[in-house]
Formats: C-alpha cells, sequence, structure tokens
C-alpha cells in the first residue's frame, strides 16, 4: 500500500489558510552571499594588477555590477523594500563600495602604473 505523503515528510511546510506558504521567520541572507562573491571575484580579477590600479579596478568592476544588479531588479520588478536582501539592496551596496574604492584611488600613481604598462605591453597591447 503506498503511503499518503500529505501530512508527513520533510516536503511539508505549513500553510495559511490562503494556501501561501508561512514564513519561517528571521532574516534572508541569500542575497548577502551574493555580494561576497562578487566582491570576492571584482578582487580576483583586479588583484594581478599593480598597486596602484587596483583600487580604480575595483572600482570599475563593483560600478559594473551595481548596474548589473539594478538592470535584474528593474526587469524581475523587484520591490526595493522588502524583508529580505533584494538585488536594490545589492546595488546599493556595489556603488557605495565603488565609491569607497574610488575615495583610495591615486590619479597620479594610477596614471604613471598605466604608463609603465603601456611602455612594458608586448607589441603595443594596451
Amino acid at each position: 500500500m503506498w503511503m499518503d505523503r500529505s501530512d508527513t515528510g520533510p516536503h511539508n511546510r505549513p500553510h495559511r489558510q490562503d494556501g501561501q506558504r508561512q514564513d519561517r521567520g528571521g532574516p534572508r541572507l541569500g542575497g548577502l552571499f551574493t555580494v561576497v562573491l562578487v566582491l570576492a571575484l571584482a578582487a580576483a580579477f583586479a588583484s594581478p594588477l599593480p598597486g596602484p590600479l587596483v583600487a580604480p579596478m575595483m572600482s570599475s568592476l563593483l560600478q559594473l555590477a551595481a548596474f548589473t544588479a539594478a538592470i535584474f531588479a528593474a526587469l524581475r520588478t523587484e520591490h526595493a523594500f522588502a524583508d529580505r536582501i533584494t538585488s536594490w539592496d545589492q546595488a546599493a551596496i556595489f556603488l557605495f563600495l565603488s565609491t569607497l574604492c574610488a575615495l583610495f584611488t591615486d590619479e597620479v600613481a594610477a596614471a604613471e602604473a598605466m604608463a609603465e604598462l603601456a611602455q612594458t605591453a608586448p607589441g603595443g597591447a594596451l
């Protein structure tokens, strides 16, 4: 005889009377994992560059991530104020971190590093 799994098992979630699932409570931090992952990827892409170019590259990559997160939020029509970290929140975090990286950029040292890279690049690659 087959078991009736309608009231037992790990897939049974308590439902409200209107058929919607009940919230388990607590913050939903799935979006924070995405922020940390993008930040790690930006740092990995910027780290091989010379020291004065790391902050500008991080700033540019995080700004690109902010625009991408904002586009995804607009396409998914996410609410800006929710009980979880939305793509709008991710875009704001990325834009804040991008601005913070831009504040630590030394323009003169970055220009000198770019000029040095242009001279040492094989075949004028830069």
